[in-house]
């Protein structure tokens, strides 16, 4: 996962990352039970000690490693959690579906893939198409999954993933950097 760097906040969290997880504390009930694997990511979280905004601001690295895995739980939770990344049959793909989501949090990162995916399907001529709802499925990392177990589809998707990101920080007013344009480069196949 990603280590601290001037972009994170005390504790070693990415704004959006610390956001959706303590959003996810304050689900009700009725929210929680939607998803299995959003409860084990609460769970995960209080088990971890983190259960407020302060709590973060002071967490171990093993408490943010807890909190990792409880994240990609709760913005996975309709595609399987943390588990669907094991799923994925490319590392290289995986780790950059993980970075996209740890990066740009659950609405923007689903965005993100579902824009890439669309694209690498409209190229294929495939009739099939992705909502566009920022909302994270299974079907978001079936189509993901059959792309990049391909090596020329794969290295195209990935492509097309490193040019969503940027269309989306730019469309979201966010700042571009070395680091980012680093980070776009590597996860390209």
């Amino acid at each position: 996962m990603k280590t601290p760097n001037k972009d994170t906040t005390p504790g070693g969290f990415l704004p959006q990352t610390r956001n959706d997880l303590l959003g996810l504390i304050n689900k009700t009930d009725a929210e929680l039970d939607k998803h299995p694997t959003r409860r084990q990511a609460l769970n995960r979280l209080r088990a971890a000690g983190l259960t407020t905004e302060d709590s973060f601001k002071k967490a171990s690295p093993s408490q943010v490693a807890a909190a990792h895995r409880a994240y990609f739980d709760h913005v996975l939770a309709p595609a399987g959690g943390f588990d669907a990344i094991e799923t994925i049959r490319d590392d290289h793909a995986a780790s950059a579906l993980a970075d996209v989501m740890f990066q740009h949090g659950a609405s923007g990162g689903t965005l993100i893939l579902q824009r890439a995916i669309n694209q690498r399907l409209k190229e294929l001529d495939e009739s099939i198409h992705l909502n566009e709802d920022q909302k994270m499925g299974p079907n978001v990392l079936t189509y993901y999954n059959h792309l990049v177990s391909e090596q020329g589809s794969r290295d195209l998707l990935l492509d097309q993933l490193a040019d969503e990101r940027r269309r989306y920080m730019e469309e979201n007013n966010q700042p571009i950097g070395p680091g980012e344009e680093t980070r776009f480069n590597y996860y390209r196949g």
